[in-house]
C-alpha cells in the first residue's frame, strides 16, 4: 500500500470513530433525567453527563481535523510524488 493510501486510511478510521464519538453516551442519557430519578445526585449526574458529552465532541472535533490533515497530506504526497520524511502531527 502507499503512504498515500495508508493517509487515506487513517483519515477514514479517524472520520468514522469522530462520528461515532457525539453519540456514545445517548443510551445512558436516555437512562437518566427526572423520568428516572430526582434530587441533587441526579442533577450532578446530569451536570457530569453533559460536561462529559462536551468533551466527546471536542474530541470528535480533533479526530475530524486530524483526518482531514491526513487526508490533505494524502493530497499533497500525490501531487509531488516524494515519500513523506515527516508522519503527520496530531494536536
Amino acid at each position: 500500500m502507499t503512504q498515500s493510501a495508508d493517509l487515506r486510511e487513517l483519515a477514514a478510521g479517524l472520520r468514522a470513530q469522530a462520528d461515532a464519538l457525539p453519540a456514545a453516551l445517548d443510551e445512558v442519557a436516555a437512562h437518566s433525567g427526572p423520568d428516572v430519578w430526582r434530587g441533587p445526585a441526579s442533577e450532578r449526574f446530569a451536570q457530569e453527563l453533559q460536561e462529559q458529552r462536551r468533551r466527546l465532541r471536542a474530541l470528535a472535533d480533533e479526530l475530524m481535523l486530524a483526518a482531514r490533515r491526513c487526508a490533505a497530506d494524502a493530497v499533497a504526497l500525490e501531487a509531488t510524488g516524494a515519500p513523506l520524511r515527516v508522519p503527520p502531527r496530531f494536536s
